[in-house]
């Protein structure tokens, strides 16, 4: 076992008394057979309105922190980058009037502001809400088309083009036993884009449905290496985190990087890892 370690010098320079330790934002990882994102296309032309969709399993990976893992009551979300693993295929018939095909390549969904907290929020019976998050789609959207009076061309649009776009968030957070905690989670956001100037637009929804797990670290305070270990490496991390206001240094999860998070990660440090 690990026993309780001295209080380095360099933490009583920042701390005066300490604090009960918190749990640390943690990544969880998207499980891929559980997860995927499906785009739904409307093209809307002088012949008609057509739609088709299609789907992917993505990767990817969910920032959050909690107040407590294994039964959370709030959460707070940091970091997101979800990335489909297959290309899309759409096609759309105007039947005499011609058609249109195209391709999405690259797609996948980001947080605006990585590291930027959104929250707290509550978790109640393991349900939450975030009202709005700022995501920015990425891939490129090659589409060919013959379609009567539009004409026949390939236009090729970048699905990020526009920025970021707001969306709610909601879904389960939840502990499995075992330090295994999962979230599943979907949001989904519609966008407009031109394809041809007062001609031919398409509607774009974007649907992720996202599980995550992750196993929790044994040790809060052991952040650097050697694992398994405390001692100054593992301040100095922590100090260099908490000056740059990296999310592993907000032991208290709730967005702020202040006192009480350097007299959390002394508790953390002080009782030591088993």
């Amino acid at each position: 076992m690990n026993t309780a370690r001295p209080i380095p010098l360099a933490l009583l320079a920042l701390s005066a008394s300490g604090g009960a330790a918190m749990a640390q934002p943690i990544v969880l990882d998207v499980d891929q057979a559980r997860s995927s994102v499906e785009i739904t296309i409307t093209l809307n032309t002088p012949v008609g309105n057509q739609t088709d969709s299609d789907s992917s399993p993505v990767t990817g990976f969910i920032q959050l922190g909690a107040d407590d893992y294994a039964d959370p009551m709030s959460a707070v979300f940091y970091d997101a980058d979800i990335a489909l693993t297959e290309d899309l295929a759409l096609n759309w018939s105007f039947g005499f009037a011609g058609f249109a095909n195209a391709s999405v390549t690259g797609a996948g969904l980001a947080a605006a502001e990585p590291g930027v907290p959104e929250g707290p929020v509550p978790v109640a019976e393991g349900s939450f809400e975030v009202p709005e998050i700022s995501l920015i789609p990425r891939g490129i959207a090659t589409t060919n088309y013959d379609i009567l009076i539009v004409g026949t061309d390939s236009v090729v649009v970048d699905l990020g083009a526009d920025g970021a776009v707001g969306s709610a968030l909601s879904g389960t957070l939840v502990g499995l036993g075992g330090g295994v905690i999962e979230l599943s989670t979907t949001t989904s956001f519609t966008d407009t884009v031109t394809l041809i100037d007062g001609v031919v637009t398409a509607d774009v929804t974007t649907t992720a449905s996202v599980v995550a797990v992750a196993t929790l670290p044994g040790c809060p305070a052991d952040v650097a290496a050697p694992f398994g270990s405390l001692n100054f490496f593992d301040v100095s991390a922590f100090i260099n985190a908490f000056v740059a206001q990296d999310p592993s240094a907000d032991f208290l999860v709730d967005g702020v990087f202040n006192f009480f998070d350097v007299s959390a990660y002394i508790a953390s440090f002080s009782a030591g890892c088993p």
